[in-house]
């Protein structure tokens, strides 16, 4: 299992050039998720620069770039 850490996470708008990258704030959840990635990254900038070819951003879309911590439950996978 995971949860989304507590930090501010990035959020990626535009295409090219005109790309803007900014801290947080972010839409609820429950009215944006569409779908969502799992990626391995030694660090924001690196999972940033991963998610700001996300075809998404060329049609007006944003891109919102979250750390998860992995929850240990035993008995649980």
């Amino acid at each position: 299992m995971n949860k989304l850490r507590d930090d501010l996470g990035r959020q990626i708008n535009g295409f090219g050039d005109g790309q803007v990258v900014t801290d947080g704030p972010f839409a609820e959840t429950k009215e944006v998720v569409g779908r969502y990635w799992i990626v391995e990254a030694a660090d924001y900038d690196e999972a940033v620069k991963l998610a700001s070819r996300c075809p998404t951003l060329e049609y007006g879309g944003t891109v919102e770039v979250r750390e998860v911590e992995v929850i240990s439950i035993p008995g649980v996978c």
